[in-house]
């Protein structure tokens, strides 16, 4: 039997090569953005959506800022229609802050999720792909979702998967190679939230030294699903809700307003800023906008605030005497007085402190100079505009001064008279003071605090 010809095999390719995917899209997703840097030392600046921008000629800086990671591949990069590779520029590069070290992806809907990606070496030694969803980082037997097959297609829609809102999982591709090397990699964790943060309690506003301060509960906003800081941001309007004075911009510090720690409870508005001349006694409203990483958000308006910064009208304050009891006394044209023997008491009046829209209350105090109380008060008298004070122990010769403090929600003004200096019959004879009461009106008896006559 002679030998037959040699017939050859159709060859074996000898594949060695792992076949990972890249650039993995998970349409809705979105991350804490920052700057980030490959194990190729490239700079990327990621954005909320888990695209990335190349940064082109980073600088140390740069370099110094970003988190070093080592599955900067997965996330997609950032292109133009016609293909190009969106870059930034150093300069945006500084300015931004760092990736969080665990990156979570969140996703604002769980009825249907869609991933693609694109396969980072050559297509021809792929055989297919799976996809699955788990609680367990690459693991090989996911239990939210098995491995299921896309029948080679580089994307995959899982619909209805069973995912609890505000717990975490992981995506799990599976790629295998006609070789029958299997690579898992895992795009995670993630996490659902579909609905906003709650902002509960009330929101207040207050004017003080130039600026609008609005501040509320540390406890006023809760959001169990956020695994990042949520973003706030406040606006002014003339209505509820309303942006037409101010436009929503990131909080600001200022009196009584730092944002030292997180959450922040305060905004602060230096109201020479806007471009807005705030009307007295006009009605306007602070809204709080709260965000979180899902893009889902919550605004909250605060009660009317009133714009009332006039201070009360300053008036006058006048001594008078301690006997004129009667209201024609008190309301005598010219009852100031400047002596008196009366070691035990003062009296005083004032008149002329007004507010065009807010009430005023006053506060009495005595002291030995003017705008003091070192003698006695200061004492809330509410809306008297007359008062007599005892129980004093006042010095011969010493010159006393009554200062009225005139109150209102928007501050106060203080006014002291001209002071009464208490004088008695120990004065050297041939001396005659006469003073208080008009003391030729007809009809009137004359009010002689001291007479001697020799």
């Amino acid at each position: 039997m002679e030998r037959s010809a040699p017939v050859c095999s159709d060859s074996i390719t000898i594949v060695t090569a792992e076949p990972n995917v890249t650039e993995v899209l998970v349409k809705g997703a979105k991350v804490k953005g920052g700057v980030v840097q490959d194990t190729s030392d490239h700079v990327w600046i990621l954005n909320s959506n888990r695209t990335r921008n190349h940064v082109t000629n980073p600088s140390l800086d740069c370099r110094l800022m970003a988190t070093l990671s080592d599955d900067v591949s997965l996330y997609p990069i950032n292109r133009y229609v016609n293909g190009d590779v969106v870059t930034s520029s150093n300069a945006e590069c500084v300015v931004s802050s760092a990736v969080p070290n665990t990156s979570v992806i969140v996703l604002e809907r769980s009825n249907n999720l869609e991933v693609s990606w694109r396969i980072m070496s050559n297509t021809s030694i792929v055989f297919g792909y799976e996809i699955g969803l788990s609680t367990i980082q690459y693991s090989p037997a996911p239990d939210l979702y098995s491995f299921t097959s896309t029948k080679q297609h580089t994307h995959d829609r899982i619909r209805h998967p069973d995912l609890v809102e505000g717990s975490i999982f992981y995506v799990l591709i599976k790629t295998t190679s006609k070789a029958n090397v299997h690579v898992i990699q895992s795009i995670g964790p993630l996490i659902i939230d579909t609905t906003p943060p709650n902002v509960a309690g009330p929101i207040n506003v207050e004017y003080n030294a130039g600026y609008l301060v609005t501040w509320w509960s540390d406890e006023a906003v809760i959001d169990t699903e956020e695994p990042y800081n949520l973003k706030y941001q406040y606006a002014i309007g003339q209505s509820r809700f309303a942006t037409d004075v101010q436009e929503f911009k990131d909080l600001e510090e200022g009196p009584t307003c730092s944002h030292d720690h997180f959450p922040p409870n305060c905004t602060s508005t230096d109201i020479a800023t806007i471009n807005w001349d705030f009307h007295g006694h006009h009605t306007y409203y602070v809204t709080i906008k709260v965000q979180n990483t899902a893009g889902l958000f919550t605004t909250s308006s605060s009660d009317p605030y009133v714009h009332d910064v006039m201070l009360p009208t300053p008036g006058s304050v006048i001594d008078i005497s301690v006997e004129a009891t009667a209201n024609y006394d008190i309301w005598k044209d010219i009852p100031d007085i400047d002596f008196q023997n009366d070691t035990s008491k003062l009296r005083v009046k004032w008149t002329g402190f007004s507010h065009p829209h807010l009430n005023v209350t006053y506060t009495v105090s005595v002291g030995t100079t003017r705008m003091s109380s070192d003698v006695f008060g200061p004492v809330y008298v509410g809306y008297e505009t007359t008062y007599l004070i005892e129980g004093l122990l006042l010095k011969q010769l010493e010159t006393y001064y009554t200062t009225v403090e005139a109150n209102s929600s928007t501050g106060t003004v203080l006014v002291s008279s001209d002071g009464v200096t208490v004088v008695s019959s120990q004065i050297e004879p041939d001396i005659q003071i006469v003073d208080g009461l008009n003391c030729f009106s007809e009809g009137r008896q004359q009010l002689v605090l001291v007479s001697f006559i020799i």
